[in-house]
């Protein structure tokens, strides 16, 4: 399969992962909402360029954080194990930013946010893809941040914090955001 099909469905899964929240089952829309939430992740970090020296060597997996305490830690078990451009994705969690160590994408937990500033501070310059589902995360210098839209989970994107940290990320992926920060 050549990379322009692959993107193609990749863009595909991206916004079929975007259905309406509704249509969860009543006993289990929060389950539901993290699922998607993981598919993003997941689809994200196949948008997303890294340099090279972001990784140990050229086996070593696409290394994805939860900071702080949020329902997704769960849902992203559905993607440990898959690859992106050849990585294995493995899955962490850290209790606060110090301990955040090998983080190619690391997802900031709503319990986190009265420490955002700080914690976007200590990642500044470093070779990690900021997500998080918090309101303002992309105005206080977070790099993808999702958010409901319409009963949909749509995302934001800070490119100019991206680029500030040597992260490239897909002119395919920055057409489907809902709103651009250059």
């Amino acid at each position: 399969m050549n990379r322009y099909l692959a993107a193609l469905i990749s863009i595909a899964i991206l916004v079929s992962a975007a259905t309406p929240l509704s249509s969860a089952r009543a006993e289990e829309p929060l389950l539901y909402e993290y699922r998607i939430k993981a598919a993003f992740l997941y689809n994200f970090a196949k948008f997303v360029q890294w340099p090279e020296s972001a990784f140990v060597d050229s086996e070593s997996p696409v290394t994805i954080c939860i900071l702080g305490k949020s329902p997704i830690m769960g849902a992203l078990q559905s993607i440990t194990g898959k690859t992106v451009r050849g990585r294995r994705i493995v899955i962490s969690h850290s209790e606060n930013v110090m301990s955040v160590k090998g983080c190619h994408i690391l997802f900031v937990a709503e319990s986190e946010k009265r420490r955002i500033k700080h914690t976007i501070s200590k990642l500044k310059g470093k070779f990690v893809l900021t997500i998080s589902d918090m309101d303002d995360f992309v105005k206080a210098g977070g790099m993808i941040g999702m958010v409901r839209v319409e009963n949909k989970i749509r995302f934001r994107i800070n490119l100019v914090a991206a680029q500030d940290s040597g992260l490239m990320i897909s002119s395919q992926l920055l057409r489907l955001a809902q709103d651009v920060i250059k």
